[in-house]
C-alpha cells in the first residue's frame, strides 16, 4: 500500500536531515522509535509519519539540529494544533461569522 498525499512537512524535514549527513539512519531511526525501512518509507512518502512520530522528530529537531530548531518548534506546532483538532476541541461553525464590519 503507497501513501498517496506526497510529502508532509515532516517528511520535507526528515528528508533535509537526512540529506544533509549529519546522522546516521540507523540513529535518527532509533530516536523516531521506528525501523530503518520505516525511516525511508517517511522520506519517500510511501508512509504517513504518526503524530508521536511527528513529535518525536520535533523534538530531536529542536535538541540535537540547531539549524532546524526552529521548523521543529513549528512541526510541534502543527502536530498539536491537528491532535486538538481531531480530538473536537476546537470550535467549527456551521455557518459563516456575521460579518463584523459593514
Amino acid at each position: 500500500m503507497t501513501y498517496k498525499s506526497g510529502s508532509t512537512y515532516a517528511s520535507r524535514l526528515l528528508t533535509k536531515v537526512v540529506e544533509a549527513g549529519w546522522f546516521e539512519k540507523e540513529e535518527l531511526a532509533v530516536e523516531l522509535g521506528v525501523t530503518v525501512p520505516t525511516l525511508e518509507a517517511y522520506v519517500a512518502s510511501q508512509l504517513p509519519m504518526s503524530a508521536d512520530g511527528q513529535l518525536r522528530l520535533a523534538a530531536f529537531l529542536i535538541e540535537k539540529v540547531p539549524p532546524l530548531a526552529r521548523m521543529g518548534h513549528r512541526l510541534r506546532g502543527l502536530v498539536g494544533a491537528a491532535m486538538l483538532y481531531e480530538s473536537d476541541q476546537t470550535r467549527t461553525h456551521l455557518q459563516a461569522p456575521v460579518e463584523r464590519f459593514k
